[in-house]
């Protein structure tokens, strides 16, 4: 074995080690179940502890925001609407409920004064308190409430009631960036390896999509329940970036991940990845077929917990074509035809691999779109980007 190999392999932590260093580094369980909602949950819970007391305190907003003869009260409303991350219905109730009574809202008590605020400030101050906030993650700070940097994301001049729903509408586009900056925490602070890690000396962009004349994709679109399925080329485009990426790992790097979650036959994410992971590890089992698996965190927790790892963690599975070919001749999608009438599924379809959660072929049929036969949700890699020239303070 070359001794350089031999290195790697001895500094490099398997999956599950790897997902026990990365809660042990990241020492925060609501970021790593809450994952890019994080900063919205401690948001809202801020904006709710602030004002429940005032509204509890002064009898006439009690009556205003407590009262539920006519199903739902106010507060229960608002709460929800600032949940889900719905601008316009919390503007909305603030417009025609919360300040419709404007002489005892203008009472000059100090309930009054303080609510004034969280209902009249525009939704920035959630935008400016995520940015902020992932931003300290970036860094390798931790942004938990206490310190000087949640203080500053989190600030009381900043929150509201319509900055509380703006974090969360924000929230659902951020898989991005929550992977980035957790990938740069894990960086500064040690990374995936026994021994410090050294600067990435990898591309970037470890493979890419079309627009960047890289990897390259192609979209087929077959009858449920296989749904959307990625074909890689060309010929050692997949196996090439697998090789660089596991390069990255063994040097304690972290991996941004785009993926298809495989939601509908005409998901147009090919093109764009819906979503992101963070690739942690790897490691090559033998058991019934040769494969490598990618162990990942989620930062939609919610939708993963692969059997054998902790909620939040999942695992992809990469087969070389030679590998793929052969499990799924016997398959039983074999023959499904593709609606645009390209090649039929079948061993051909994977002549240059596949990389995906599916571990068996029958797992990539999808109740709803979404998720496996296992319960675990359907992702496909479609680009996976290292961070060049970060080097460990």
């Amino acid at each position: 074995m070359p001794t350089s190999l031999a290195a790697a392999q001895s500094t490099r932590l398997g999956v599950r080690a790897a997902v026990k260093r990365f809660k042990s580094l990241i020492n925060d369980d609501e970021l790593v179940l809450d994952g890019q909602f994080i900063f919205k949950v401690r948001y809202l819970k801020l904006v709710l502890d602030t004002i429940e007391p005032l509204i509890d305190a002064h009898p006439q907003l009690l009556q205003l925001w407590k009262d539920k003869s006519q199903g739902k009260s106010l507060f229960d409303r608002m709460s929800d609407a600032m949940d889900q991350g719905d601008v316009p219905r919390v503007d909305t109730l603030i417009k025609t409920e919360a300040l419709n009574n404007t002489p005892f809202m203008k009472d000059g008590s100090p309930q009054t004064t303080t609510l004034l605020p969280f209902l009249t400030r525009s939704g920035q101050g959630g935008e400016n308190a995520y940015n902020l906030a992932s931003g300290f993650l970036t860094q390798g700070k931790r942004v938990v409430p206490g310190t000087k940097e949640f203080q500053q994301a989190f600030a009381a001049s900043n929150l509201s009631c319509r900055g509380a729903a703006r974090i969360k509408e924000l929230s659902l586009t951020r898989c991005f960036s929550m992977t980035n900056a957790v990938c740069g925490y894990l960086a500064k602070n040690g990374g995936m390896s026994t021994k410090p890690i050294k600067p990435v000396k990898s591309p970037g962009q470890v493979f890419k999509q079309p627009a960047t004349r890289g990897f390259q994709l192609g979209l087929r679109k077959f009858q449920a329940p296989l749904f959307d399925l990625v074909e890689y080329a060309p010929a050692d485009g997949l196996l090439n970036a697998v090789k660089q990426a596991t390069r990255v790992l063994n040097a304690g790097h972290t991996l941004n991940t785009q993926v298809v979650p495989g939601r509908t036959l005409d998901n147009p994410s090919i093109i764009s990845p819906e979503h992101s992971l963070v690739i942690l590890a790897f490691e090559r089992r033998d058991e019934r077929f040769s494969r490598l698996q990618f162990g990942f965190w989620d930062p939609d927790a919610t939708t993963t917990n692969a059997p054998g790892l902790e909620p939040g963690f999942g695992l992809l599975f990469f087969e070389d074509g030679t590998v793929a070919q052969d499990r799924v001749r016997e398959g039983p999608h074999v023959g499904l035809a593709a609606t645009d009438g390209g090649p039929a599924y079948g061993p051909a379809f994977y002549a240059n691999g596949r990389l995906t959660t599916a571990l068996f072929d029958v797992d990539l049929g999808a109740v709803n779109g979404s998720f496996d036969n296992r319960g675990q949700h359907r992702y496909q890699v479609t680009a996976m980007g290292a961070r060049p020239g970060e080097a460990v303070k």
